[in-house]
């Protein structure tokens, strides 16, 4: 079973919201919804939502540089998906470097068990690191034996744009105008999309961004795409950090893109 974020053993109080004075039942009352688990409805306290999640997906997603999504893991746990990443005033000691360093030596950043539902993933070891290639393939493939091992079976990557086809048999990553500083990384998330594609066992979706992701809005409204790159009217492939959180999350509660790329885009 998830600890609470406070530890194990601390107090868990579960959101709720008043009923009026003049209404059957006044007072505080705990938000309800029917979950899906092992194939059979669950009646249960609302303990976390859609909307929370893409917050915690988003704040992860920005903690790290624009110019790459460069980070650990997020596990999600059973009924809530509760992650797993530790409160912002921790992350002096156990940030994303020691996610990366403990990704790359012991092949899990953040704490596996059988209680897991499902991991997003979106490992970079450093846009800077002179490895980035042979870390980040080491890193996807120490991620993926450890998920099998902990017998999670569904598994979210963060993938890249430079996989993207722009035309026919011609990806992003193909361009000559791409800056050779990005090729390596580009590289090695299209070499973890070949890994998934090798596991027939994991139930895994690539969301790929557009080919800009700034921070910026959450709106809700976007498009999704399968292997070509999304471009608007303009010719402008952009997506936010916010939005490409809410596109991971709805994914993650309502699975249409399994053992799929698919991207994200306005």
């Amino acid at each position: 079973m998830p600890e609470p974020a406070g530890g194990p053993g601390d107090k868990v109080f579960p959101p709720s919201h008043s009923v009026g004075r003049n209404e059957k039942g006044a007072g505080a009352k705990y938000a309800f919804e029917t979950r899906r688990r092992d194939e059979n409805d669950v009646f249960c306290v609302l303990m976390d939502s859609v909307q929370s999640q893409a917050n915690r997906t988003e704040e992860e997603l920005q903690a790290f540089p624009v110019g790459g999504v460069d980070g650990g893991s997020i596990s999600m746990r059973a009924c809530g998906h509760c992650d797993c990443a530790p409160p912002r005033k921790t992350r002096k000691t156990r940030g994303p470097c020691c996610k990366r360093r403990r990704c790359l030596q012991h092949g899990w950043p953040c704490g596996a068990d059988s209680g897991n539902d499902a991991l997003i993933s979106a490992f970079n070891p450093g846009w800077k690191n002179p490895n980035l290639y042979d870390d980040q393939v080491r890193g996807t493939a120490s991620i993926i034996a450890a998920v099998k091992k902990a017998g999670i079976t569904r598994v979210l990557w963060v993938g890249g744009a430079g996989g993207l086809e722009v035309k026919p048999g011609v990806r992003v990553v193909d361009s000559p105008d791409i800056p050779e500083w990005v090729r390596p990384g580009s590289l090695a998330t299209i070499n973890a999309l070949e890994q998934l594609q090798k596991e027939p066992e994991l139930e895994w979706s690539f969301l790929a961004p557009s080919a800009e992701m700034p921070r910026g809005q959450r709106t809700g409204k976007f498009r999704l795409g399968g292997d070509q790159l999304l471009t608007d009217v303009n010719g402008r492939s952009r997506i936010s950090v916010q939005d490409f959180a809410v596109a991971m999350i709805d994914e993650l509660e309502k699975p249409a893109h399994t053992r799929q790329r698919f991207t994200v885009a306005y």
